[in-house]
């Protein structure tokens, strides 16, 4: 297991400032180049007119939205932390979340802007759409155009950036922070686990505001120089579409996911001949949809992580896919997995045990929350199951 070399997101991405597709989405072409200098413009905005320093959190509350990346690099660049909202939760929940990570800014798709004014929200706390609409404010859109200037950049690398919450196994929110460090050892097990390549188009339908959307296959494109092409929520007869528009090679699901696709009146007639893997994880993957995928020859492989461990963890590899069909696969490789029992002690083979995760993967740890002293660490070993 090696070390990754500390460097900070928006480091990698400038070096990708070139005229090829980073993000598709609708009808839009986001070059690499062109979401370059939308970071930078953004990263003035939050540093200048939203006062933000390091270690300030701000929230992004929409559907799927290239923006929403915008603003995870550009916080990147000057040591915020983004905290993606889930948009499905009730009021009382997003208020509850709210309050208990006090982001300094809530920036919104308009199309919850209905939703927005129902939330009670602190004063102090900033609300700003993110797209220019009706709505009577000025967007992010429109505000950082004017925005020129200095960056301050941030002298440490490994300062943490996203905070995600995840219910776990207690049944109450926990925020997981995951630091700059994490999200490139992630991206990088990605890598290995995909065979990811530049020339790859890659197809993201999961909501971003899950590890498992951003982190699996979306930040980890973007780090490779590959295409995103991005669905704003998932549709299968629209992602089937898309895998035959664009000449999809890899994509992430979930077995929900991947079951409705399979079910569409479209799915005999897609093109899917270009894609090379589909990954899948977040839950118990029925033998019936990897065998219907194995038997047109479509590998697919299943990561196995969780939130803590940015998410991956366990993974197959593509040339595995069909050989240890329905396995989770083996310890990433840039992390070590151990199984033990209550007592921390290894079990043998064949025997059940509780999952240890050691790595540069997982979260730096819970935000604000107390709960984080029952947190079992052995040396930078973390159990998930803690409680």
């Amino acid at each position: 297991m090696s070390m990754v070399k500390v460097m900070k997101i928006d480091e990698w991405l400038e070096k990708k400032s070139i005229e090829k597709d980073a993000i598709i989405f609708k009808d839009q072409h986001w070059t690499f180049s062109h979401l370059n200098k939308l970071i930078t413009k953004t990263s003035l905005f939050l540093q200048n007119e939203c006062q933000l320093k390091v270690g300030d959190r701000f929230c992004y509350y929409g559907t799927n939205n290239p923006e929403q990346i915008v603003l995870l690099f550009a916080a990147s660049k000057i040591g915020a932390i983004m905290f993606p909202i889930n948009w499905r939760l009730a009021n009382p929940e997003i208020e509850y979340l709210i309050n208990h990570s006090n982001p300094n800014v809530i920036f919104f798709d308009t199309k919850f802007g209905d939703k927005i004014s129902q939330i009670h929200i602190p004063r102090s706390i900033k609300t700003i759409a993110v797209d220019n609409s009706e709505i009577n404010q000025k967007s992010l859109e429109a505000r950082r155009l004017s925005c020129n200037g200095r960056i301050k950049k941030t002298i440490k690398n490994n300062l943490p950036l996203l905070l995600v919450y995840t219910s776990g196994t207690t049944g109450k929110p926990k925020g997981a922070l995951l630091g700059q460090k994490a999200i490139i050892s992630n991206a990088k097990m990605s890598h290995d686990a995909h065979s990811l390549k530049s020339s790859d188009k890659v197809l993201i339908s999961l909501p971003l505001f899950h590890v498992g959307g951003i982190n699996i296959l979306f930040l980890p494109a973007l780090l490779k120089s590959a295409t995103v092409v991005l669905q704003e929520r998932f549709e299968p007869d629209q992602a089937l579409e898309i895998i035959g528009k664009f000449k999809i090679t890899k994509m992430i699901t979930v077995p929900t996911i991947l079951d409705q696709m399979i079910k569409s009146k479209f799915w005999i007639k897609a093109n899917y001949k270009y894609l090379q893997v589909i990954s899948i994880g977040s839950t118990n993957v029925p033998k019936y949809l990897l065998k219907k995928l194995h038997s047109i020859n479509i590998p697919v492989i299943q990561i196995y992580g969780a939130t803590e461990t940015g998410p991956l963890a366990i993974y197959q590899k593509v040339e595995d896919a069909f050989t240890t069909e329905g396995s989770i696969g083996k310890a990433g490789s840039l992390c070590k997995i151990k199984l033990v029992d209550e007592d921390l002690n290894e079990v043998s083979i064949g025997q059940p045990g509780q999952i240890l995760v050691k790595g540069e993967n997982i979260l730096e740890c819970y935000w604000n929350d107390e709960r984080l002293l029952k947190l079992k660490r052995v040396g930078s070993q973390y159990s998930q199951d803690y409680e």
